[in-house]
């Protein structure tokens, strides 16, 4: 399956884990066949490339501010 974009504006599905692999041999192939979704972060200029923290952070940040935006756009009660 293709990845779906991280920066994308609808709420990332509940619950969710994130899994990261070894920057050399990436996610074991069984753990990754148990996910139901990838992502991607998009790159620009020569690396083609994230450490693993690096690309971790990044994920947790964006996920977070999704959720966030999400419930603050939900309806309030009065």
């Amino acid at each position: 399956a293709d990845a779906a974009p991280l920066f994308a504006p609808d709420p990332p599905p509940t619950p969710l884990v994130l899994v990261a692999g070894n920057e050399v041999t990436g996610i074991d192939p069984d753990l990754f066949s148990l996910c139901e979704q990838s992502v991607t972060i998009p790159m620009f200029g020569r690396k083609r490339s994230l450490n693993v923290a690096t690309a971790f952070g990044i994920a947790a940040v964006v996920l977070r501010r999704r959720w966030d935006a999400a419930r603050d756009a939900a309806p309030k009660l009065p």
